[in-house]
């Protein structure tokens, strides 16, 4: 299974800003699943022509305005969807997408999406880490296989992701912010995450989409349950 996550940039709200992004999503190298964060309305109309409602005919759409729009598109059946949104306008918090996926070999795989605070401060930093904590935990002990895809923004290195044990990096650690140009970043943002036992089989950036983010995928081999 392809798994991919995109932070797309809601300051990009031009009629043609996501042809790159559909051109990507119906070509021969599509994710099966994909998160898409800072989702806007502007983006939503995207993903809702023709051709993008046959390639992905299940998915979980929530624009914003803001960064923290989220969606989950996906070519395989949802057999549950969750929305999680912050407890009250003062909360730090912002939007996940819990979803579970249908394989084609009709086993379950949890997929969630986040897009947390940048860490612009000490508290915006403590709600990023406790986000990925209690999501990463959520996945672990669910008792089926499962990712968590986003823009985290957290380097491997920091408190988010390393507390995300026993969750594992399937992506690498090839920076992914701020995309200059197609070819060069500074600081790996972008990450997808897999319980024990999912195989990374390959794993990389997508196309340049024009946003300030590049897109990560990893192909992954998921085991069967018992």
């Amino acid at each position: 299974m392809l798994v991919a996550s995109a932070n797309l940039n809601f300051a990009r709200q031009a009629p043609g800003d996501h042809a790159e992004l559909q051109r990507w999503l119906t070509s021969a190298n599509a994710p099966d699943v994909v998160a898409l964060e800072e989702f806007t309305d502007s983006a939503s109309e995207a993903m809702s022509r023709s051709d993008m409602l046959s390639a992905y005919p299940y998915r979980v759409l929530e624009p914003s305005p803001d960064q923290f729009g989220l969606a989950v598109l996906s070519k395989l059946p949802l057999a549950s969807v969750q929305r999680v949104r912050p407890s009250n306008a003062e909360s730090l918090g912002t939007l996940t997408l819990r979803v579970v996926v249908t394989q084609a070999n009709g086993e379950p795989l949890a997929v969630t999406a986040v897009h947390p605070m940048p860490p612009v401060n000490a508290d915006y930093a403590r709600e990023r880490d406790a986000s990925i904590h209690a999501e990463a935990g959520l996945l672990a002990t669910s008792g089926r296989p499962g990712v968590l895809a986003g823009d985290m923004n957290d380097t491997p290195w920091s408190t988010g992701l390393r507390g995300a044990h026993p969750l594992l990096r399937a992506t690498g650690i090839t920076p992914t912010w701020p995309n200059a140009w197609g070819f060069f970043s500074v600081l790996p943002l972008d990450h997808i995450l897999v319980t024990p036992g999912v195989v990374v089989l390959e794993s990389g950036l997508g196309p340049d989409l024009g946003s300030d983010h590049r897109p990560v995928f990893a192909r992954l081999r998921v085991p069967a349950g018992d």
